[in-house]
């Protein structure tokens, strides 16, 4: 019975131990690793050296040395506190070294760049600007026979310059001017200023002047020339004399009777005999080139039997023809 009653008394001891060691315990933590001493500390210190680790993990030993080293004195000056029995002190001090560890190396604030001013836009020099001159040119009439002239005529605006081509040369603003050129040409007028250039052509037209001197016809087999033959070598002499920047070739052609050969030469006389002529009427040899086709150039087709031979057809062939060329 005795030891029974023992056994409880033991029991209710170790109950009321462990409740007071539970209640000791309230509000401690388990010491850290590199902190000796008691096994436990109130956790405001442990609290204390895990912010100081986490710190220097984060590189604030480096960035900021001297506040770090501020702090971890302080969590050091705590727990010296803690060992001289100083509870209250110790915690204290722990709490202030976690507000600075806490407030280590603060960001600094980044400069506000003020925008530089915009410069005032400078006000634009408007230069005036001189407009380009005008002129226009017109020949009239725009096409003409050799020898004969046209006119030539223009206006312009705002030009200080005026000058035509073909080597005329300078020009007033306003004017015209008679041109004869021998062939086709064109004129340019050139108008100038500080503005610009402008330029304006015109074609005139030079037609050549066609020269058509009239045939003469023989009787049959003959190379002598008749009346009327003569008389329009006479008118045709006028013309050659007239225009003396013209040639002629004389061709002799026959009518289809007869062997070709004899043909052949029959026209060959009657060309000399038209260009004896025209020498005596003071045509020179040089203008004159003669030429025999014989029957091989018909001016019209004809059937060489002998009641043909005065035919129109006939009548026709036997001819001489005057090709006019120019020099």
């Amino acid at each position: 019975m005795q030891k029974i009653l023992l056994k409880r008394v033991l029991i209710f001891v170790i109950a009321l131990f462990s409740m007071g060691l539970m209640v000791g315990c309230s509000g401690m933590e388990k010491r850290p690793k590199d902190r000796p001493g008691y096994l436990y500390y109130h956790k405001p210190l442990p609290e204390a050296s895990r912010a100081l680790d986490e710190a220097r993990m984060a590189g604030k030993d480096k960035e900021c040395p001297a506040e770090y080293n501020a702090a971890k004195d302080m969590v050091d000056k705590a727990y010296e506190i803690y060992f001289a029995c100083d509870t209250k002190g110790a915690i204290a001090m722990a709490q202030g070294a976690i507000d600075k560890i806490k407030a280590l190396c603060p960001s600094k604030p980044l400069a506000v760049l003020k925008p530089e001013p915009k410069p005032e836009p400078k006000p634009e020099l408007k230069l005036e600007v001189k407009p380009k001159p005008m002129v226009n040119i017109e020949a009239n009439p725009g096409t003409i026979e050799k020898g004969d002239s046209s006119d030539l005529s223009w206006t312009s605006k705002d030009a200080t310059t005026l000058s035509l081509d073909q080597g005329i040369g300078d020009v007033p603003a306003i004017g015209s001017r008679k041109v004869s050129p021998a062939k086709t040409t064109t004129y340019t007028i050139t108008a100038k200023n500080e503005g610009g250039v402008a330029t304006d052509s015109a074609t005139l037209t030079v037609g050549e002047i066609k020269i058509i001197l009239e045939d003469i016809h023989f009787d049959f087999d003959k190379a002598t020339l008749t009346k009327v033959a003569a008389a329009i070598l006479d008118s045709n002499i006028k013309t050659l004399k007239a225009n003396s920047g013209i040639n002629v070739q004389i061709e002799g052609h026959t009518c289809a009777h007869g062997a070709e050969n004899y043909n052949m030469a029959l026209g060959e006389r009657r060309a000399n005999a038209v260009r004896e002529y025209l020498a005596n009427h003071d045509i020179i040899a040089g203008r004159m080139t003669t030429i025999s086709y014989g029957e091989t150039r018909l001016a019209m087709p004809e059937t060489p039997i002998q009641e043909n031979k005065e035919s129109n057809e006939a009548k026709a062939n036997r001819r001489i023809h005057f090709e006019v060329f120019v020099k």
